[in-house]
């Protein structure tokens, strides 16, 4: 795609008949539009779609060309592994092409990334639910997307939150609230990749404190 894909996708883009994006889990720091500058019109696929209708993108891939667009790592998400295991079950045969992914553009912060242990997704805290267990994982490394609100998953109704996304202020706020050291340095990334990326290394306790231009963009 312009300006966000590899080579090798825009041109299996551009003989593909349809070409659906997934709109759910991550950020587009471009529009659709914008996007659709390879002369293909996108189809939007939203999480009810990918995961609950899935044979709806897969129902024509056997006899044309179908492309399942998404940020980041294209298996980096289990629902992805799904539509491949799905595919395969209908005698679909697939490639998957590799794209630029957080976990190596992060390398733009400075650090060597395969001495910085596990990767850690920091949960959002409720005022009733405060799950600590990812902070085991932080202490051990030493060296958030269109969700359903839980009366409408208890109700059953397919009703979903706007996207919405941690930013690195929140997640120091939870690790020092975890007793995390206060003097510990920290490397704070936002938009990585994007033309307006932040980068901030610093205490976790100066990250809190720390004024960012835009407080709620990840």
């Amino acid at each position: 795609m312009p300006r966000t894909s590899t080579f090798k996708g825009l041109e299996a883009v551009k003989c593909c008949t349809q070409v659906y994006l997934e709109a759910y889990t991550l950020v587009l720091t471009v529009g659709k539009k914008t996007l659709e500058e390879h002369g293909r019109e996108l189809i939007l696929a939203d999480r009810e779609e990918v995961e609950q209708e899935a044979d709806n993108i897969l129902k024509d891939a056997d006899i044309n060309d179908v492309a399942f667009l998404m940020v980041d790592n294209p298996l980096g998400d289990t629902i992805h592994s799904d539509l491949i295991l799905g595919g395969t079950k209908l005698g679909i045969s697939y490639q998957v092409i590799q794209n630029a992914s957080i976990i190596n553009a992060v390398g733009c912060c400075g650090l060597q990334l395969y001495k910085c242990g596990e990767t850690i997704s920091i949960v959002f805290w409720t005022d009733t639910w405060r799950p600590e267990s990812f902070f085991d994982k932080v202490k051990k490394n030493r060296l958030n997307i269109k969700e359903q609100s839980l009366e409408n998953l208890i109700k059953r109704r397919k009703t979903y939150e706007p996207s919405w996304y941690m930013n690195e202020i929140q997640a120091a706020q939870q690790l020092l609230e975890n007793r995390y050291s206060t003097r510990r340095h920290c490397v704070g990334l936002a938009r990585v990749g994007d033309k307006d990326q932040k980068i901030a290394a610093n205490s976790c306790s100066k990250h809190v404190q720390w004024i960012w231009e835009d407080r709620h963009t990840p």
